[in-house]
């Protein structure tokens, strides 16, 4: 039987029922509720024996009808919630792309190129092979003195993102300033962040370096840090 929470009781069972004593119609209802909720056949006698068949079918009835909405409701959920997970992704894909910079979402097709069908390579496109992509390009020092690894992989992937950047200049720069401040070094967690963050600010920059700006008329180097935790 498919679990209901009810049976059915037609209020048209006022007037088919209408022969029966309250006594007896009494017990026809307790009868069809155990029938709803069990499956226990309706075995009763006096005149309420005439109407236990009655009420059996239309209980079957009603329980297929009910299984049926169960069904297309339950149906219903799960269309909605694969809906809402589109959304879901759709909306953190868009903020996700509305936080990157410019350069990296703009296309990199050569605006003056008169049949851009015709060439499908990007110019700043790198391939590297696997062995040549795993190998380390530099290192980072970490805040727990252990060193984090800058592969040839994730040197192609900036220097195709960051097209105005020398990175790997950039990375020996940034070393470079960890190292004359330490009180700055990131976790193995906020490393990769920090890297990130500087190319941007680089490549926002043309391509000067962040680490050391020149104050207007002073002549001294202001460092500025990025990311603190």
């Amino acid at each position: 039987m498919t679990e209901r929470e009810y049976a059915p009781l037609p209020i048209d069972y006022l007037r088919i029922l209408s022969p029966l004593s309250d006594e007896d119609f009494g017990r026809l209802c307790r009868a069809l509720l155990k029938y709803a909720s069990t499956g226990e056949k309706i075995d009763l006698d006096g005149d309420a024996r005439f109407y236990c068949e009655l009420v059996m079918i239309k209980d079957d009835h009603y329980s297929g009808s009910y299984a049926s909405e169960q069904a297309k409701a339950e149906k219903r959920s799960a269309h909605a919630r694969k809906a809402a997970d589109a959304r879901y992704v759709a909306k953190n894909t868009a903020q996700a792309c509305s936080s990157m910079p410019e350069h990296a979402r703009a296309d990199n097709t050569n605006p003056n190129q008169t049949n851009p069908s015709q060439d499908q390579t990007k110019p700043n496109t790198i391939t590297l092979s696997s062995d040549r992509a795993a190998e380390p390009a530099i290192t980072l020092p970490l805040k727990n003195g252990a060193e984090y690894t800058v592969t040839e992989k994730d040197l192609a992937l900036w220097t195709e993102s960051y097209p105005a950047l020398n990175v790997r200049q950039t990375l020996k720069h940034m070393r470079s300033w960890y190292d004359a401040h330490p009180e700055h070094l990131k976790t193995k967690r906020t490393i990769r962040p920090a890297i990130v963050k500087w190319l941007c600010e680089d490549q926002e920059n043309g391509g000067s370096s962040p680490c050391a700006k020149s104050i207007p008329d002073s002549g001294k180097p202001r460092f500025t840090p990025i990311l603190e935790e």
